[in-house]
């Protein structure tokens, strides 16, 4: 009971993180394991057990995939959901037969290996690569599966349910494949422009830091230097062997103007500096939040 309950919480544990996750394998996983079982008990129900076997099959490596995925071995992922649903696909169409319509399902694999692609350098290769396996075991799905099942006992009457049935599901997993690629394409240009929008703004905040930065750089180099200057002057000046009260006086004053004015300087460039300080702060802050 302990080890039930330990493998159901991690089911359920690897299901939410699965349905949280933004990748496409996964979605594409998610999909097909919905989609397997739904067709596994319609096989039960029609009593079809060596089909619903077959699927059962596929199940289970769809619920491998989809472990090896969220435990991150994501090498050979996309290659390993080619060829399980191709080698599935072509063992179920000849357990049913063709007049049952399974074969439909390879456009269905087509339309969804979209999915599977990723924006990397061997695009098309990948591109190649999983359409061509598609299309080869289409065509030996359609060249040596028989027309009606050699493995099963198919009522006839059932065929023409069987086609119906296929067809209609074809339809909605093409639909709801087409529907999700469309909305994460959405999403992903969406979060393209709030990227360019973000990567803009932070050159503009450079920009900005940048031209504060040369003004403490001017303010140090120039503006310092006009009363450190008149400092340094007025203290040669201020010679104790020849002592004027007058003259000295008047020294005295401008030594205080000209460190006033060095004061305010240097009080200006502490300003600039803590502002500077605070904008790549909250610049970081933002990057950090986003």
């Amino acid at each position: 009971m302990i080890v039930f309950r330990k493998t159901k919480n991690k089911i359920i544990e690897l299901a939410t993180n699965l349905f949280q996750s933004p990748q496409k394998t996964q979605l594409f996983g998610l999909l097909g394991f919905l989609f397997c079982s739904c067709m596994i008990i319609a096989n039960f129900v029609c009593k079809l057990y060596i089909s619903a076997g077959l699927l059962c099959g596929l199940l289970l490596c769809i619920l491998i995939i989809l472990y090896l995925d969220y435990k991150g071995f994501r090498r050979y992922i996309r290659m390993a959901y080619v060829l399980s649903l191709n080698f599935f696909s072509i063992l179920v169409v000849t357990s049913h037969g063709l007049a049952a319509g399974g074969y439909l399902f390879f456009i269905v694999l087509l339309v969804a290996l979209a999915f599977l692609l990723e924006n990397v350098n061997n695009y098309r290769r990948q591109v190649f690569r999983y359409f061509a396996i598609t299309i080869v075991s289409f065509l030996i799905c359609i060249s040596y599966s028989p027309t009606v099942s050699k493995w099963e006992y198919i009522p006839p009457s059932l065929y023409q349910t069987l086609f119906i049935v296929n067809c209609a599901t074809a339809i909605i997993l093409i639909s709801l494949f087409s529907f999700f690629g469309v909305t994460l394409e959405r999403k992903a240009r969406h979060a393209l422009v709030l990227e360019k929008n973000r990567a803009k703004s932070q050159a503009d905040r450079i920009s900005e830091q940048n031209k504060h930065l040369r003004n403490i750089a001017f303010m140090s180099a120039h503006t310092v230097r006009a009363p450190l200057t008149n400092i340094i002057s007025i203290t040669r000046m201020l010679d104790p062997k020849e002592f004027s009260r007058s003259r000295d006086e008047k020294l005295i004053q401008f030594l205080k103007v000209s460190a006033n004015d060095l004061d305010k300087v240097i009080r200006e460039i502490v300003e600039m500096t803590s502002s500077v300080e605070a904008e790549i702060n909250d610049s970081s802050s933002n990057n950090w939040i986003i």
